[in-house]
């Protein structure tokens, strides 16, 4: 077994999916179970949100659990930004794992995020001065790895952690070739995939996985907070406030005459509740919707909101079929869920989505 320990769900299946691109048989899961079979198993710890020390105390949890299954390779994924308490968690199954040293490399530059001189930069721009800056739960005041890493792990130094220099695919086969048995890897999603290159030879398909199109109704799930235009793809937009139940109903009858519903959270200045409260009672009224109606395909926009959901609807294991972009196909093990489409809310959604409308509504629908 590989193992890969993710702070949200979409960084949980994000990597699921490199593993499967490789030839993998990949799962991800909601609660550490050292028992499964798969070649890749991608256990989404839910910390990004938590202090450093409670995610510190959870992740080194599950990495002690899973450790019982001997794995060949542990891997800690990280936010490719670096949101959450990054370091604290590194630490934590560096000594979970008797690792002493861990080679941190977040960087995707197939997506134009890199670190270059010890700044990070997303297109080219500082990543301070990007969208990031504004993020309601990390927002970027500086683009200086070491200063955002120490920051969000108050309490925490670097120490033994490394972070390399990544403009380019080569720079993470060397920082991949670098990083020796004892060491614990972690980072991003390109990351990992230079691993199963360097430590088991394995090479990529060429090409994703095409998406078909759903055969009946789509609800859809937007929680992230990031901005977004896809809104104006969905037929029904209902607004999940306190009464959840009501907004469970609304989107059952929704989808019955519009076959695509989307879920959104009430705005903080409607409600003035945490978002976490908003995020729980969102996934409270998809639950609902998913145990009373037909839901053919389920699409989560935003890893936070994709773990609140699967795990309100009880799905603690789920198995990673084809992938589109960004976007990654998973299914309960058991056979209890619809297809679900999984998709970082800070990514935009494959190319043309935006921009034109229909682009998504051909994809989900």
């Amino acid at each position: 077994m590989i193992l890969v320990l993710a702070d949200d769900l979409s960084g949980a299946a994000e990597c699921a999916a490199v593993a499967r691109a490789h030839g993998l048989s990949a799962e991800v899961q909601t609660e550490p179970d050292p028992s499964a079979e798969a070649d890749v198993v991608a256990v989404d710890t839910d910390t990004r949100s938590l202090p450093p020390a409670a995610a510190a105390e959870r992740v080194g949890a599950a990495a002690g659990a899973m450790l019982a299954a001997r794995p060949a390779l542990v891997f800690k994924k990280a936010d490719s930004v670096l949101r959450g308490p990054v370091l604290a968690e590194v630490a934590a199954v560096c000594r979970a794992a008797g690792s002493a040293r861990a080679v941190l490399a977040p960087a995707n530059p197939g997506r134009g995020r890199c670190v270059r001189g010890g700044r990070y930069f997303v297109g080219g721009v500082p990543l301070d001065e990007t969208p990031f800056a504004r993020d309601p739960e990390y927002p970027a005041r500086t683009a200086c790895v070491r200063s955002l890493l120490s920051e969000r792990s108050a309490g925490c130094v670097l120490g033994a952690v490394t972070v390399p220099d990544v403009t380019a695919a080569s720079d993470l086969d060397a920082a991949a070739a670098g990083c020796g048995a004892g060491d614990l890897p972690a980072g991003g999603a390109e990351f990992f995939a230079a691993l199963l290159r360097a430590r088991f030879a394995l090479a990529a398909a060429a090409a994703a996985d095409p998406v078909p199109p759903a055969a009946g109704p789509v609800l859809w799930v937007r929680g992230s907070a990031f901005p977004s235009a896809e809104v104006e793809c969905a037929a029904a937009v209902v607004t999940v406030g306190a009464d959840w139940s009501w907004a469970a109903g609304s989107a059952r009858h929704a989808l019955a005459a519009f076959g695509l519903v989307m879920l959104v959270p009430a705005a903080r200045r409607c409600d003035g509740r945490a978002p976490a409260a908003r995020l729980a009672i969102l996934a409270a009224a998809a639950a609902a919707v998913l145990r009373s109606a037909r839901v053919d395909r389920l699409l989560l926009d935003g890893g936070a909101t994709a773990g609140a959901v699967v795990r309100a609807a009880g799905w603690p294991r789920l198995a990673v079929g084809a992938r589109a972009g960004v976007l990654v196909t998973l299914r309960d093990v058991r056979g209890r869920s619809p297809e679900v489409l999984v998709k970082p809310g800070s990514y935009p959604w494959p190319a043309g989505a935006v921009r034109h409308a229909g682009a998504v509504a051909e994809l989900i629908r």
